[in-house]
């Protein structure tokens, strides 16, 4: 089994890579029908609060709630309001925004997360948007929740403790709970399908970081369809310098490399390079933006020039390259993202909106999507009534309670 298969066998290949079509449509498919669940629920609240009104009405003056509207129609909204939902370029937007949210709060302090921990929680945001939607479930919840479940999954524990104190350090306040961390945690477990590996190209790179070292000094084993010799493969590279000095190209393929780290722990971890693409791509395509012809000596040391996957590799490359330089973070349009956020406030899904009290009551077992389960319910009371006549068998009764002597 090769390298290829064995990617080609991670839950990362399988579950999360897709073509740029698959996943356009994939996302437009999870907004329509996030659309029409708010719809739905709006509409369901509505009624309620009708029905409450009516009832309110027809009840004595003296127990109306003060809260009934003067005019005391207790009529419920046009049933077929219009409601201005986000669309999915704008849904992308408001994610993208917290994803680089999580991209600041990740490293800072207290309790610093180094770049694959927070990379990796990106990746379980962009992941969860792809069944679900902002209009259900906020991006912010999920990212702190996000965030924290990375910590378990990458062995980078930190606490839940410690973590809430980061995050109201962080934000100067103190209202983040332990409850509100784990409450969206099974939700996004859930959209993960439990499966937390994430593959990075961070390792990848510096692989190719010391070939490329090795090669430039000479001392790089070629492959047997490579009739150089070393010496010459380090004259070329040094060629590629100014100066013609093997420090001055040692110099330039750092600089390469580290602008390449820039692109994979920023616009790599932003853009869909990982739904898109496999690691290599990612790294090489980093690299090709940074440095061309070194990357291009580089690959010409892996693959024959005849070799048709050549020009294959290039072109998938280059399309890697555009999606990273896709992003920039000065483009966040402030204004805009003020304006969606504004309508996302007024399109939230309102069954949905306190994750709290849905977890509670989900851990209860007495809301299925959203709506008592009687059936679990009478199922776990009569479970429970078993067990107590079953125990009261083998046991006895309870004993008596003690009575007081005067």
């Amino acid at each position: 089994m090769n390298e290829d298969d064995i990617y080609r066998a991670s839950t990362q290949y399988r579950l999360w890579s897709f073509t740029p079509e698959k996943l356009a449509a994939l996302r437009s498919s999870t907004n329509a029908l996030a659309t029409e669940r708010v719809k739905a629920a709006k509409k369901r609240v509505r009624l309620a609060r009708a029905q409450q009104l009516s009832s309110e009405k027809s009840a004595p003056s003296g127990d109306v709630d003060a809260n009934t509207p003067k005019n005391g129609g207790g009529t419920a909204e046009d049933g077929n309001e219009v409601i201005d939902c986000l669309t999915v370029e704008e849904e992308l937007k408001i994610i993208a925004y917290y994803c680089q949210q999580c991209l600041s709060i990740g490293p800072a302090e207290p309790h610093p997360m180094p770049s694959s921990v927070v990379g990796s929680a990106i990746q379980f945001i962009k992941r969860f948007y792809l069944s679900n939607s902002p209009m259900t479930y906020h991006p912010k919840d999920v990212m702190i929740a996000a965030l924290f479940l990375v910590t378990k999954t990458d062995n980078f524990y930190i606490g839940l403790d410690k973590y809430v104190d980061k995050i109201n350090t962080i934000t100067g306040n103190k209202k983040m709970t332990r409850e509100k961390v784990l409450a969206p945690e099974f939700l996004l477990t859930q959209a993960l399908r439990f499966t937390f590996d994430v593959k990075h190209p961070f390792k990848g790179i510096r692989g190719a970081y010391y070939e490329m070292l090795a090669m430039i000094r000479g001392k790089y084993a070629l492959l047997p369809f490579d009739e150089r010799t070393p010496d010459q493969v380090a004259e070329q590279f040094i060629d590629l310098s100014d100066a013609k000095s093997k420090a001055a190209t040692e110099a330039r393929l750092s600089k390469a490399y580290n602008t390449a780290q820039e692109t994979l722990n920023f616009s790599a971890l932003l853009t869909d390079a990982y739904l898109l693409y496999t690691p290599p791509q990612i790294y090489l395509a980093a690299l090709l933006l940074a440095d061309e012809p070194l990357t291009l000596l580089f690959l010409d040391a892996k693959i024959p020039s005849s070799a048709p996957l050549k020009p294959k590799l290039l072109a998938t490359l280059r399309a890697c390259a555009n999606v990273l330089t896709s992003i920039n973070a000065h483009d966040v349009d402030r204004a805009d993202l003020v304006r969606i956020d504004k309508k996302l406030h007024l399109c939230r899904n309102p069954e949905k909106k306190n994750l709290v009290n849905l977890n509670k009551a989900q851990k209860r077992d007495e809301l299925v999507e959203g709506k008592l389960d009687d059936n679990v319910a009478k199922k776990r009371r009569m479970e429970r009534e078993k067990n107590e006549r079953e125990g009261d068998a083998l046991f006895g009764g309870a004993l008596p309670a003690a009575t007081k002597t005067k």
